[in-house]
């Protein structure tokens, strides 16, 4: 059940027009900017921190980035190594833990809107034959019994949009160096795991793209 769920899922929103997919969780660049004046290779030691208040999606989304930029040739680390409890924890707090570690950089990322949609499909019909040798000889028999009826309901599609922000500030000085806005669509099929790994990969290779490391 659960998989004839999740590809109505993905046939609803292709032909609504709403998203391109290739899968059914759906992550996408919105819009990405960074500081034209910034030179790339001046910073090199990210620490990547992913705000959440699950533990486990802070620490599936930081590992997620580490790899993703680790094969960039970059060396970047976790934050829930360093900074296990986000809890009341101030920016100085953070910018702290960068010098005391080496960091020369902090990758935040965080979510911003939250929101629910829905996609109906309406129903369909669809015509089996059940034609055989002697049934046109009778147009009675040729009439009512060559064509049977289908009826498919139609169905709602209900899925959430998140909304995330992910900006990198220089240790230095605390600018920012570059900044992107993704949007990540999911049901409640969809593969956590899956849906992060996704996320970070469109990420990194916006950074990549830009050379901002």
């Amino acid at each position: 059940m659960k998989t004839n769920i999740s590809v109505r899922y993905c046939f609803a929103l292709l032909i609504s027009g709403m998203l391109t997919l290739s899968g059914c969780s759906a992550s996408r660049l919105v819009t990405s900017w960074h500081d034209d004046s910034f030179k790339s290779g001046q910073i090199k030691k990210p620490m990547v921190l992913a705000v959440s208040e699950k533990q486990i999606i802070r620490a599936r989304l930081e590992d997620e980035f580490v790899v993703n930029l680790r094969g960039m040739g970059v060396e970047a680390i976790q934050s829930y190594k360093y900074l296990p409890d986000l809890k009341g924890l101030k920016a100085d707090n953070i910018k702290a833990k960068l010098l005391e570690i080496g960091r020369d950089s902090v990758l935040v990322t965080r979510l911003v809107d939250t929101k629910k949609e829905s996609v109906y499909m309406p129903g369909t019909t669809t015509y089996t034959s059940s034609y055989n040798t002697s049934a046109h000889r009778n147009f009675n028999m040729y009439y009512t019994n060559t064509m049977t009826a289908s009826t498919t309901p139609g169905y709602t599609i209900d899925y959430k949009i998140y909304t995330l922000q992910s900006n990198l500030y220089s240790a230095d000085n605390d600018k920012l160096v570059w900044s992107a806005v993704t949007s990540t669509n999911t049901d409640d099929t969809d593969s956590v795991d899956s849906t992060l790994k996704n996320l970070a990969e469109i990420i990194s290779k916006d950074l990549k793209k830009n050379q901002i490391f």
